[in-house]
Protein backbone atom coordinates (compact mmCIF):
# COMPACT_ATOMS: atom_id res chain seq x y z
CA UNK A 1 0.00 0.00 0.00
CA UNK A 2 2.98 2.34 0.79
CA UNK A 3 3.98 2.08 -3.36
CA UNK A 4 0.30 3.37 -4.05
CA UNK A 5 0.22 6.44 -1.77
CA UNK A 6 3.92 7.06 -2.74
CA UNK A 7 2.72 7.44 -6.49
CA UNK A 8 -0.34 9.11 -5.41
CA UNK A 9 1.56 11.49 -3.53
CA UNK A 10 3.50 12.50 -6.80
CA UNK A 11 1.04 12.87 -8.97
CA UNK A 12 -0.83 15.51 -6.70
CA UNK A 13 2.48 17.55 -6.34
CA UNK A 14 3.02 17.38 -10.08
CA UNK A 15 -0.49 18.71 -10.31
CA UNK A 16 -0.57 21.41 -7.60
CA UNK A 17 -3.52 19.37 -5.39
CA UNK A 18 -3.84 19.62 -1.67
CA UNK A 19 -5.57 15.87 -1.44
CA UNK A 20 -7.34 13.45 -2.98
CA UNK A 21 -10.60 12.32 -1.48
CA UNK A 22 -11.56 8.77 -2.48
CA UNK A 23 -14.89 7.75 -1.18
CA UNK A 24 -15.72 4.48 -3.12
CA UNK A 25 -15.49 0.99 -1.89
CA UNK A 26 -12.57 -0.30 -3.94
CA UNK A 27 -10.47 2.77 -4.08
CA UNK A 28 -10.80 3.29 0.01
CA UNK A 29 -9.31 -0.25 0.37
CA UNK A 30 -6.94 -0.18 -2.48
CA UNK A 31 -5.25 2.91 -0.50
CA UNK A 32 -5.61 2.61 2.90
CA UNK A 33 -7.12 -1.43 3.48
CA UNK A 34 -9.73 0.03 4.93
CA UNK A 35 -12.99 -2.17 3.53
CA UNK A 36 -15.67 -0.37 5.85
CA UNK A 37 -19.12 0.59 4.14
CA UNK A 38 -18.71 4.33 4.60
CA UNK A 39 -16.75 7.25 4.62
CA UNK A 40 -13.56 9.01 3.04
CA UNK A 41 -9.76 8.14 2.56
CA UNK A 42 -7.85 11.36 2.40
CA UNK A 43 -4.20 11.44 0.62
CA UNK A 44 -2.03 14.32 0.65
CA UNK A 45 1.87 16.08 1.53
CA UNK A 46 2.18 14.15 4.93
CA UNK A 47 -1.83 13.45 4.98
CA UNK A 48 -3.02 9.79 5.61
CA UNK A 49 -6.80 9.93 7.45
CA UNK A 50 -9.67 8.02 7.33
CA UNK A 51 -12.88 10.44 8.08
CA UNK A 52 -15.53 7.64 9.31
CA UNK A 53 -18.74 7.30 11.40
CA UNK A 54 -19.19 5.56 14.89
CA UNK A 55 -19.92 2.23 12.69
CA UNK A 56 -16.73 1.73 11.40
CA UNK A 57 -14.47 3.23 13.91
CA UNK A 58 -12.76 0.00 15.73
CA UNK A 59 -12.90 -1.64 11.70
CA UNK A 60 -10.88 1.26 10.50
CA UNK A 61 -8.37 1.38 13.23
CA UNK A 62 -7.73 -2.65 12.73
CA UNK A 63 -7.42 -2.61 8.65
CA UNK A 64 -5.12 1.34 8.56
CA UNK A 65 -3.85 1.40 11.29
CA UNK A 66 -0.79 3.73 9.43
CA UNK A 67 -3.82 6.09 8.87
CA UNK A 68 -5.03 8.67 11.19
CA UNK A 69 -8.96 8.30 12.63
CA UNK A 70 -11.18 11.19 11.98
CA UNK A 71 -14.30 10.85 13.58
CA UNK A 72 -17.55 11.71 11.78
CA UNK A 73 -20.34 13.18 13.78
CA UNK A 74 -23.60 14.70 14.00
CA UNK A 75 -21.44 18.03 14.69
CA UNK A 76 -18.50 17.20 12.29
CA UNK A 77 -18.81 15.79 8.61
CA UNK A 78 -16.57 15.55 5.58
CA UNK A 79 -17.12 19.59 4.81
CA UNK A 80 -15.89 20.65 8.59
CA UNK A 81 -12.76 18.69 7.81
CA UNK A 82 -11.66 20.33 4.52
CA UNK A 83 -12.59 23.74 5.85
CA UNK A 84 -10.10 23.00 8.99
CA UNK A 85 -7.43 21.58 7.44
CA UNK A 86 -7.95 24.79 4.73
CA UNK A 87 -7.36 22.31 1.66
CA UNK A 88 -8.13 24.44 -1.48
CA UNK A 89 -7.67 21.52 -4.04
CA UNK A 90 -9.60 18.51 -3.60
CA UNK A 91 -9.48 15.51 -6.52
CA UNK A 92 -12.68 13.28 -5.77
CA UNK A 93 -13.97 10.51 -7.47
CA UNK A 94 -16.50 11.85 -10.03
CA UNK A 95 -17.50 8.29 -11.35
CA UNK A 96 -18.74 7.36 -7.59
CA UNK A 97 -19.67 10.25 -6.00
CA UNK A 98 -23.10 11.66 -6.70
CA UNK A 99 -24.14 14.58 -8.38
CA UNK A 100 -26.03 15.88 -4.73
CA UNK A 101 -22.82 15.37 -2.69
CA UNK A 102 -20.95 17.13 -5.10
CA UNK A 103 -23.09 20.13 -5.40
CA UNK A 104 -23.24 19.95 -1.28
CA UNK A 105 -19.69 20.41 -1.29
CA UNK A 106 -19.54 23.32 -3.97
CA UNK A 107 -22.24 24.99 -1.87
CA UNK A 108 -20.60 24.31 1.65
CA UNK A 109 -17.25 25.06 0.32
CA UNK A 110 -17.51 27.61 -2.87
CA UNK A 111 -13.83 28.54 -2.04
CA UNK A 112 -12.57 25.03 -3.09
CA UNK A 113 -12.04 23.60 -6.12
CA UNK A 114 -12.75 20.06 -6.84
CA UNK A 115 -11.15 18.37 -9.53
CA UNK A 116 -12.13 15.05 -10.93
CA UNK A 117 -8.93 12.83 -9.85
CA UNK A 118 -10.66 9.28 -11.31
CA UNK A 119 -7.47 9.23 -13.95
CA UNK A 120 -5.29 10.33 -11.23
CA UNK A 121 -6.27 6.95 -9.83
CA UNK A 122 -6.02 4.94 -12.83
CA UNK A 123 -2.68 6.19 -13.17
CA UNK A 124 -1.20 5.12 -10.46
CA UNK A 125 -2.87 1.21 -11.38
CA UNK A 126 -1.42 1.28 -14.08
CA UNK A 127 1.74 -0.76 -13.21
CA UNK A 128 0.72 -3.31 -10.57
CA UNK A 129 2.60 -3.52 -6.91
CA UNK A 130 4.33 -6.52 -6.23
CA UNK A 131 1.54 -7.34 -3.70
CA UNK A 132 -1.37 -6.63 -6.40
CA UNK A 133 0.13 -9.24 -8.69
CA UNK A 134 -0.03 -11.70 -5.28
CA UNK A 135 -2.99 -10.90 -5.01
CA UNK A 136 -4.83 -11.69 -8.41
CA UNK A 137 -2.47 -14.84 -8.28
CA UNK A 138 -4.53 -16.16 -5.30
CA UNK A 139 -7.62 -14.55 -6.80
CA UNK A 140 -7.11 -17.08 -9.80
CA UNK A 141 -5.75 -19.95 -7.50
CA UNK A 142 -9.06 -19.26 -5.33
CA UNK A 143 -11.44 -18.85 -8.86
CA UNK A 144 -10.22 -22.28 -10.17
CA UNK A 145 -10.73 -24.59 -6.79
CA UNK A 146 -14.15 -22.89 -6.31
CA UNK A 147 -14.89 -23.72 -9.89
CA UNK A 148 -13.67 -27.33 -9.56
CA UNK A 149 -15.39 -28.08 -6.65
CA UNK A 150 -18.92 -27.01 -8.19
CA UNK A 151 -18.80 -29.23 -11.10
CA UNK A 152 -17.14 -31.88 -9.08
CA UNK A 153 -20.70 -31.58 -6.84
CA UNK A 154 -23.24 -30.58 -9.67
CA UNK A 155 -26.23 -32.83 -9.89
CA UNK A 156 -29.01 -33.17 -12.08
CA UNK A 157 -31.72 -31.68 -10.45
CA UNK A 158 -30.15 -28.97 -8.72
CA UNK A 159 -31.63 -25.11 -9.45
CA UNK A 160 -30.21 -22.43 -10.00
CA UNK A 161 -30.73 -21.26 -6.74
CA UNK A 162 -29.22 -24.46 -5.17
CA UNK A 163 -26.29 -23.62 -7.48
CA UNK A 164 -25.57 -20.05 -6.53
CA UNK A 165 -25.84 -21.17 -2.29
CA UNK A 166 -23.08 -23.68 -3.69
CA UNK A 167 -20.94 -21.47 -5.67
CA UNK A 168 -21.37 -19.00 -2.12
CA UNK A 169 -19.70 -21.58 0.33
CA UNK A 170 -17.07 -23.01 -1.85
CA UNK A 171 -15.97 -19.06 -1.78
CA UNK A 172 -16.18 -18.72 1.42
CA UNK A 173 -14.29 -22.29 2.14
CA UNK A 174 -11.66 -21.48 0.05
CA UNK A 175 -10.86 -17.95 1.60
CA UNK A 176 -12.66 -15.45 -0.71
CA UNK A 177 -13.71 -12.37 0.92
CA UNK A 178 -16.51 -11.68 -1.54
CA UNK A 179 -17.52 -11.79 -5.17
CA UNK A 180 -16.83 -8.84 -7.57
CA UNK A 181 -20.40 -9.29 -8.52
CA UNK A 182 -23.02 -12.48 -7.95
CA UNK A 183 -22.37 -15.25 -9.46
CA UNK A 184 -24.51 -16.00 -12.77
CA UNK A 185 -25.71 -19.32 -12.66
CA UNK A 186 -28.50 -19.84 -14.92
CA UNK A 187 -29.46 -23.03 -16.49
CA UNK A 188 -32.20 -23.93 -19.66
CA UNK A 189 -33.95 -20.50 -21.16
CA UNK A 190 -32.58 -18.65 -18.74
CA UNK A 191 -29.08 -19.16 -19.58
CA UNK A 192 -29.31 -16.58 -22.48
CA UNK A 193 -29.70 -13.85 -19.98
CA UNK A 194 -26.57 -12.19 -19.71
CA UNK A 195 -26.63 -10.72 -15.81
CA UNK A 196 -29.79 -12.75 -14.76
CA UNK A 197 -31.06 -13.95 -11.26
CA UNK A 198 -31.50 -17.27 -10.00
CA UNK A 199 -34.39 -18.94 -9.61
Amino acid sequence: MKQQLVKLRNVLKEQNIDIFMASSPIIRAYLSGFKGYGGYIIVGDGIQDVVTDFCHYEQALMEAPDFHLVKITEDYNIVNYIAENGFKSVAFEEKFMTVEQYLHLKEKLPEVEFIPGSSIINKIKQIKTPEELEGYKKSCEVTCAIQKEFFDNLKEGMTEIEMNAFIHAAAKRHGAEGHMFEPITLIGSNASLCHGFPT
